[in-house]
């Protein structure tokens, strides 16, 4: 049993420039998505999210919120992405329950943070793909999405395991608040 890092660093080398990702006219290969990914691993390490921590995703279906993802699991960390939809007290909610430190929203969704920004509890880091106005949140150090674009030094060696969390999917909250699934 392999890792989705792993499988997706194998198919890049023996696939590399197939298509891996299609979304909205934008094309990402294995290889491209594999690098990305990479920057990206690198990125959160340099903002300090260690193995087993997670890192909320507030981001459309979009390639970027695919590259978060594999990037988070290169160092073993947890990708939480959180609804969209959600807004006021079921935002802040999933937000806390993540106990993130690191926040990638899309710009588009930036103005749902505006009401609840005061209620995150352990954000310290907003990244933001698109435009945006750092001002909004000075509690927060807010920086550009292409911060996990970046070239840098290579990763540093984690090896996940098969069976380390990769993912928090949560409920709708239709019962109640939502919750939290972790997946490995």
């Amino acid at each position: 049993m392999r890792t989705t890092s792993a499988l997706l660093s194998q198919r890049a080398s023996t696939h590399g420039s197939h298509i891996f990702l299609r979304f909205a006219g934008r094309e990402l290969s294995y290889k491209q998505c594999d690098a990305l990914s990479q920057l990206a691993a690198r990125a959160f390490t340099d903002l300090g999210v260690r193995a087993g921590e997670l890192v909320a995703v507030l981001l459309p279906n979009c390639p970027e919120m695919v590259v978060t993802w594999f990037g988070a699991n290169r160092i073993a960390a947890v990708a939480a992405p959180v609804n969209t939809a959600f807004r006021g007290p079921a935002l802040a909610h999933a937000v806390n329950l993540t106990g993130a430190k690191v926040l990638v929203v899309d710009h588009t969704l930036v103005d749902a943070l505006t009401s609840v920004h005061s209620e995150l509890t352990t954000v310290r880091t907003l990244i933001v793909r698109g435009d945006h106005d750092a001002t909004l949140f000075p509690q927060w150090t807010v920086l550009p999405y292409a911060v996990l674009e970046s070239p840098s030094d290579p990763v540093p060696a984690v090896a996940p395991q098969p069976a380390d969390p990769a993912l928090v999917l949560f409920t709708s909250g239709t019962t109640g608040r939502s919750k939290g699934c972790l997946l490995s």
